[in-house]
């Protein structure tokens, strides 16, 4: 009985629905498929490759050839999950697996004329069909590893299983390449300026992992994995189409003209007019058909693994496990609603990246047909190093959107199934990316290129990929920030965020030198000194003052961060030299970045200023500071000569050289005219000049905020109230009075942040002392009620 109980048992564990639901999908496969080969609407390429008169054959041995590759590496993948190194054998097993797909197709052709390929080129045909299996046994181990071995031995299982088999798959690519480019099709696969093999393995990749992923989810048998799978394969067959149409030339000659390749695969003549939707929609059924026998092939070897009992279905509790938050989370109190912040994070972010991308909004009417057949015809540019930044702006512009979408969708890795949901998160990326180029044909100041859509599916990955290294980390980081009662604990977490956020402000915008030829463009471009001060005489002295400035929190962080080093100015102006320093070098290999020696020591100066404040005045001091009148005055007059500085700062940079001209139309008139939408003279910059000169106005103005409700007296009557309204007042009318000194132009964007900067700087302005000087010197005469005399 007890045996007995043990099968029933197990019979309970193996549900039948998956194994009922891949049937009827394979049914329901085969049957499409075979009328599809006896109908005269078939692709001509598909008809010209086999024969319509024993359709139902040959859409069976079709079929079961792709049945047979997702099998093979299923079960490739589970058994170097038990035996790794049986990844030695992987060419071996490659070979034969694709010996028995190649008999087949082989057979499949044999009553047309193309089943010659099998006679005249059948070591090719092995090696396509051996390298489509090796790409897809890579496919199906990466999402084996990952959701089948414990999550602290997944990444070295997958890093193995790469290292083992990518080799294979380079070697035969190699081979492949010039057969595919130079025999069989050497006209449509595009040859410039990306290489369209490359571009197709990208996609026979894509619809692997797919394949893997969406067997793994029938394979749970959950409702919710396997509704999230085929929403995620319909939207990755969009992203099939878009390499597809990459991988392929543009155009071709054909007997009756110039044609796009890709009809040939896809339309039913070559020389018959098909709407790009329809193309559209032919390839998405498709790859979603090829996906869903792969995940068929896939789940026939989890089933059969799982019979012989090399795996066992996930329990919740494994689940539970997986989803498990990083170390140094778990001593901070769980969130009330996890996943919440990032929901508002995310749809914010979404809105603001399809406003960015659609400004300055100049709508142009245009049919839907035209618009559409204009995307599907979008061209991936030659971009030159002098415009590299744009892609770079492109890919950093998503890296947040998918971060903060897996944050939300995993409920800060609460919920199981993480790579699912990032599947999801990178669909829905990438549906977001393509239907934001897409709205961009109706404004034509905008410029619709592939290059965008991959550098913005590019830095998707990337961003799903930081939350699941570091996502967890970061969360606890800044909860466990607003956790903080001490001061010296808030000055330190924030410094060390500054010393981060500058490195990556002065390594924006990531436009990477390439080549010994680009480091020489730049190096002639006036964008190196190596020499300290040579650049003196050419640099404003605003400038070289905001230079030494930028370096004071280095320094303020390395005496904050080891209060008990015996020189911690000299510590400071080591370090932050050596910061400095680096970030200068750093700096050589970004084209648009320049690099100085002067930088570096003015850095130097400004670690060792920062250094000197947090040990005389911040939480590293070691003396007590002086509380006296005349302390007070002397204090007060120090507040006041840098509230004039910073506001002095402020109208040289906006007014001068002080020109003034009163404009013919009126002042009124003047700034009317130059209302215009939001963040449109920012569009007319690059990435970074934009995000410099939003970010120096509005810290300039959040500091002028910040000093002056220190010279306001505490005992006057809503003294915040009034200095915000004045410094937003100041802050506004500096940038719109612009329009009075030409060459300068008011924005009224910038005037409006910079308005919000100087509120936030004076309601921020206590909670800076709070943190960033010590108690006892300038917290008693701003905090706390006024003490009776």
């Amino acid at each position: 009985m007890a045996d007995g109980e043990a099968t029933s048992g197990d019979r309970q564990g193996r549900p039948l629905g998956p194994a009922v639901l891949a049937l009827l999908a394979t049914a329901v496969l085969l049957l499409v498929l075979a009328r599809l080969l006896a109908s005269p609407d078939a692709p001509d390429a598909v008809r010209r490759l086999f024969s319509a008169d024993e359709a139902m054959a040959t859409a069976a041995i079709v079929i079961g050839v792709m049945l047979w590759l997702g099998l093979a590496a299923s079960v490739l993948g589970l058994v170097l999950l038990k035996r790794p190194r049986l990844a030695l054998g992987m060419p071996l097993w490659a070979a034969i697996v694709g010996a028995v797909a190649a008999a087949a197709f082989a057979l499949a052709t044999s009553s047309h004329p193309t089943g010659h390929f099998w006679t005249g080129e059948g070591l090719y045909l092995v090696l396509l069909f051996g390298y489509l299996a090796l790409v897809l046994a890579l496919a199906s181990g990466v999402v084996t590893g990952i959701r089948l071995v414990r999550s602290g031995e997944a990444s070295h299982y997958v890093l193995f299983l790469l290292l083992s088999g990518v080799p294979w798959v380079v070697l035969a690519h190699a081979m492949l390449a010039g057969w595919l480019t130079d025999g069989v099709l050497p006209g449509p696969i595009r040859t410039a300026p990306v290489p369209g093999h490359v571009v197709l393995a990208a996609l026979v990749a894509l619809v692997g992992l797919n394949g893997a992923g969406l067997g793994y989810a029938v394979w749970r048998f959950r409702p919710a994995s396997v509704v999230l799978g085929l929403v995620v394969t319909v939207a990755l067959a969009g992203v099939g189409y878009l390499l597809l149409r990459l991988g392929l030339e543009p155009e071709m000659a054909a007997a009756d003209g110039i044609r796009p390749p890709h009809r040939m695969l896809l339309a039913a003549a070559w020389e018959v007019d098909v709407s790009s939707s329809a193309l559209l929609a032919r390839w998405m059924a498709v790859q979603t058909g090829a996906v869903a026998l792969l995940a068929i092939g896939h789940l026939a070897g989890l089933r059969l693994a799982e019979a012989v009992g090399a795996v066992t279905r996930p329990s919740a509790e494994a689940v539970g496990e997986e989803a498990a938050p990083a170390a140094g989370a778990a001593a901070l109190p769980a969130p009330a609603h996890p996943g919440r912040a990032y929901a508002a994070i995310t749809l914010m972010y979404t809105a603001m990246v399809v406003y960015g991308s659609l400004v300055p909004l100049e709508y142009a009417p245009r049919p839907f047909e035209e618009a559409l057949e204009a995307f599907t015809q979008t061209p991936y540019l030659t971009l030159g190093v002098r415009h590299r930044a744009d892609l770079v702006a492109n890919l950093l512009l998503f890296i947040p959107l998918t971060f903060a979408a897996m944050g939300w969708l995993t409920r800060e890795n609460e919920r199981g199934g993480r790579w699912l949901i990032g599947l999801l998160a990178m669909a829905g990326a990438a549906a977001l990316a393509v239907g934001v180029e897409f709205a961009q044909v109706w404004f034509p100041p905008r410029t619709v290129s592939l290059n965008d859509l991959l550098a913005e599916c590019a830095g998707a990955v990337v961003g799903i990929g930081l939350w699941v290294t570091v996502g967890c980390r970061l969360t606890a980081w800044w909860r466990r920030l607003l956790a903080l009662t001490r001061p010296v604990d808030v000055a330190r977490y924030l410094a060390g965020a500054y010393v981060v956020a500058l490195a990556v402000y002065q390594l924006f915008p990531f436009d990477v030198v390439l080549s010994v030829e680009e480091m020489a463009l730049r190096i002639h471009g006036d964008r190196l000194t190596l020499v300290p001060f040579a650049d003196w005489s050419q640099t404003p002295y605003l400038m070289l003052a905001a230079k030494v400035l930028i370096y004071v929190p280095v320094g303020y962080w390395v005496a904050v961060r080891r209060p008990g080093v015996r020189r911690p100015v000299l510590a400071a102006l080591v370090v932050g030299g050596a910061y400095a320093v680096g970030l200068e070098v750093l700096q050589m290999f970004m084209f648009s970045r320049y690099s100085s020696a002067t930088d570096a020591l003015l850095g130097a100066v400004g670690s060792a200023v920062g250094g000197a404040v947090a040990t005389r005045f911040g939480p590293a001091a070691r003396r007590a500071l002086p509380t006296g009148l005349a302390w007070r005055g002397l204090g007060w007059m120090v507040r006041l000569a840098a509230f004039a500085a910073v506001a002095g700062a402020l109208v040289w940079g906006k007014w001068q050289p002080f020109a003034l001209a009163w404009p013919e139309e009126g002042v009124a008139a003047a700034l009317v005219e130059r209302l215009q939408v939001p963040f449109y003279a920012q569009y007319w910059n690059s990435e970074f000049e934009a995000a410099a000169q939003l970010l120096r106005d509005v810290l300039t103005a959040a500091a002028m905020g910040l000093l002056l409700v220190s010279l306001v007296p505490r005992v006057v009557p809503g003294r915040r109230a009034a200095s915000a309204v004045v410094a937003a007042m100041a802050a506004a009318t500096v940038e719109m009075a612009q329009v009075l000194f030409p060459p300068h132009s008011a924005d009224m964007t910038t005037a409006v942040l910079a308005a919000g900067g100087a509120v936030a700087g004076v309601y921020l302005y206590e909670p800076f002392v709070r943190c960033f000087i010590r108690p006892g010197a300038e917290a008693p005469q701003n905090e706390g009620p006024e003490q009776p005399t």
